[in-house]
């Protein structure tokens, strides 16, 4: 029961999921794009979204995931089991390693990424903060590229015709 506790306390509290959450959004907000994420939003449901969750991605859900993540961590307890059993500090330390290792994985992620990437710092930085053109593109971005061919096409037409 003390190592089902430890695991408990530690690798599943909410801190944890705040933090994850609070990146989550950032990304959705700022790295993937907003305007880009109501663009797939359109694409699967017909319907535009509302411009509150523009607001939400970008501002409200990283502030509020933020707020309640230092909360947590201010109003932190040292485990104990039914308020007699103080844990030992071997089992603090084996406990908070089970939360960072859930919170360093993302930026320990893109540190690494940053290492292994070519070019400079800024270069590096925006490579990684910039979505893979190998992502599928939206029905708008689909429709643009297939007016654009159109209109090329057309204005190949019209040259040859008049010479």
């Amino acid at each position: 029961m003390y190592i089902f506790q430890l695991f408990d306390y530690y690798a599943c509290n909410g801190a944890c999921l705040l933090f994850l959450s609070m990146f989550e959004s950032l990304v959705i907000g700022w790295v993937f794009g907003a305007a880009r994420m109501f663009d797939v939003i359109e694409d699967m449901t017909n319907s535009r979204p509302n411009y509150i969750f523009m607001l939400c991605w970008k501002y409200l859900t990283p502030l509020v995931s933020l707020v309640s993540f230092v909360c947590s961590m201010v109003k932190y307890k040292p485990l104990t089991y039914n308020r007699l059993y103080v844990y030992p500090d071997w089992a603090y330390a084996l406990g908070w390693l089970l939360a960072l290792s859930s919170i360093l994985l993302v930026p320990g992620w893109a540190l690494g990424q940053m290492c292994a990437g070519k070019g400079s710092l800024k270069q590096r930085w925006r490579h990684l903060c910039s979505p893979d053109t190998n992502l599928p593109l939206t029905c708008k971005q689909r429709a643009d590229i297939q007016d654009t061919t159109f209109t090329a096409e057309m204005k190949d037409l019209v040259r040859s015709n008049t010479n």
